[in-house]
């Protein structure tokens, strides 16, 4: 069944990228630990911890507000 799917692989490589992220302070037990796996994914994919900004709001409402300035 799957015989006929073609399947891309590659790999990324995040040196030199600049990364934002937005994060909600409601319900912090799981936005912290969304937030270290996604930090630690990104440094081994090669971002440095220095080209990675974090801002974090109030609730998910304020989540585009944020991206947006």
């Amino acid at each position: 069944m799957m015989d006929d799917v073609v399947e891309l692989e590659g790999s990324v490589n995040g040196e030199g990228m600049r990364i934002g992220i937005a994060m909600s302070r409601f319900n912090t037990d799981v936005t912290e630990g969304l937030l270290s796996a996604c930090v630690a994914e990104l440094e081994r994919l090669g971002v440095r911890g220095s080209d990675i900004t974090l801002v974090s709001v109030a609730g998910a409402l304020e989540i585009p507000l944020a991206l947006q300035r």
